[in-house]
Formats: C-alpha cells, sequence, structure tokens
C-alpha cells in the first residue's frame, strides 16, 4: 500500500500521506513505477521526505519546481 506520493518524475522529495515510522517501508509511485525505501525517522503526515541522496546545497524539487 503506497503512503507517500510523488507528483512530478523530477522530483526529488515525496509527501508521506499518512503517519510513517521509523523503520517503515515508504512506498511510492514515480511515473509508472513503483518505488520503496526504508524511512530513517519519524515522519508526520503531509510532511516531505527525500526519495535520494540531497546534497547541501542542492535543491529541493517538488511539483516539478524548485522549492
Amino acid at each position: 500500500m503506497r503512503n507517500a506520493m510523488i507528483i512530478d518524475p523530477k522530483d526529488n522529495v515525496a509527501v508521506a500521506i499518512e503517519a510513517i515510522q521509523s523503520g517503515d517501508t515508504v512506498t511510492y509511485l514515480s511515473g509508472n513505477e513503483e518505488k520503496t525505501l526504508t524511512a530513517r525517522q519519524d515522519i508526520t503526515i503531509y510532511h516531505k521526505l527525500a526519495v535520494c541522496d540531497i546534497s547541501k546545497g542542492s535543491p529541493i524539487c517538488k511539483y516539478g519546481e524548485h522549492i
């Protein structure tokens, strides 16, 4: 079951659509591909989470736009 969503394939963050606990599997759809990762900390519903490593100073991309 998906517990996060990503809007645009260029995004490097997803949004939690339910509360996620540290160690839980995060599942989201990117394009037509379902992807998973393991949460490193608790994530409150509607908060962002990185779906890849993001270097310090690199832009955060959500909805296909830098935020």
